[in-house]
């Protein structure tokens, strides 16, 4: 098993350690842009129903605002950045 596989392989077991039949349990992946979440997300997504888990795997790039509010306050705003660049309500609407 290779070293990824390691990491993959006990981050899941910490997730079913607190993942119950009866309730939802989410897991979330946050870290700066380029440093791999999504990537890593898939394939724990995997590994996690290769042990019989049902997997729902969406990720908050789904729920970027239009550009017209991304960018309102320029496209370089840094508080813009962090502010307006994703549609938040959406996304705690469409995924309580």
């Amino acid at each position: 098993m290779t070293q990824r596989e390691n990491v993959l392989f006990e981050v899941s077991k910490q997730i079913l350690t607190v993942c119950s039949n009866e309730h939802i349990t989410k897991v979330a992946i946050d870290g700066v842009d380029g440093a791999g979440k999504s990537f890593f997300a898939n394939e724990l997504t995997e590994v996690l129903r290769n042990q019989g888990k049902t997997v729902i795997h969406t990720s908050v790039d789904a729920f970027h605002n239009p550009k017209e509010v991304r960018y309102r306050l320029g496209s370089d705003s840094a508080r813009g950045f962090f502010a307006d660049s994703y549609n938040y309500d959406s996304l705690k609407e469409l995924l309580p």
